[in-house]
């Protein structure tokens, strides 16, 4: 359907992070994109073409003074989502500093509108427990709970966070973890 939007998890020793398609991606190209997978969901939900700042924040965006943990993951996500994501990610910050990240205070990653950040934000990874669960009976487990990551994010042409697209720890010895 136009609007939609299938999201693929795969193996973490295959990729480091999840990867969308768009609607209207053929099945050869996205074979060829993947490899193998190991959860899959389609949602219409989320359309692409709705991207904007206001579902980025309610999406991803939570206050400082929050603590994450498995209680404010399947929380949060409960409250925030439609459906039941098989991870969403959490900044807890303030919209000013991460709107700085598309602005003034992040790098732009070469041929895209993707920006990290030269800061460091605390967040948490909220991972969905059950992969066959519905709403509203989704459970979360927190990962990565309250680490400092860089953050990765898509900015539209108004230089704002419209998309979550990942986060990196900071570096050891050349060395890097990226979700």
């Amino acid at each position: 359907m136009d609007g939609c939007q299938l999201s693929l998890w795969a193996d973490p020793r295959e990729w480091s992070e999840s990867r969308s398609f768009p609607s209207g991606v053929y099945p050869n190209q996205l074979l060829s994109a993947v490899g193998s997978f190991s959860s899959y969901q389609c949602t219409c939900d989320d359309p692409i073409k709705n991207k904007n700042f206001r579902n980025f924040k309610r999406r991803h965006l939570a206050s400082k003074n929050e603590q994450g943990s498995d209680s404010f993951c399947t929380t949060k996500v409960r409250q925030r989502r439609k459906t039941c994501q098989p991870i969403n990610s959490f900044v807890f910050s303030n919209p000013r500093e991460v709107i700085s990240v598309c602005r003034n205070a992040g790098v732009q990653i070469p041929n895209s509108n993707l920006y990290k950040s030269t800061n460091l934000f605390r967040m948490v990874d909220c991972k969905k427990t059950d992969p066959n669960a519905n709403p509203p009976n989704c459970i979360y487990t927190a990962e990565n709970t309250n680490e400092q990551r860089y953050i990765i994010l898509e900015c539209n042409q108004r230089k704002l966070p419209i998309h979550f697209e990942g986060s990196e720890a900071p570096s050891v010895f050349g060395f890097t973890d990226r979700v």
